[in-house]
């Protein structure tokens, strides 16, 4: 019962390792998109300034 108690807990800590390693990874993207999204806008701007 201890072993199985032992390899539970080595399972939910590797899991959620795993977890933090893609919860990094979804901040990285969430900070490009952020970044796209930004540009995007700063071109819209641009462009408009140039029609009017």
């Amino acid at each position: 019962e201890k072993s199985d108690v032992q390899n539970k807990i080595q399972l939910n800590t590797t899991k959620y390792n795993e977890y933090l390693q893609e919860l990094e990874k979804l901040e990285k993207l969430r900070l490009k998109l952020e970044s796209i999204i930004k540009n995007h806008e700063l071109s819209i701007g641009e462009l408009k300034t140039r029609i009017s």
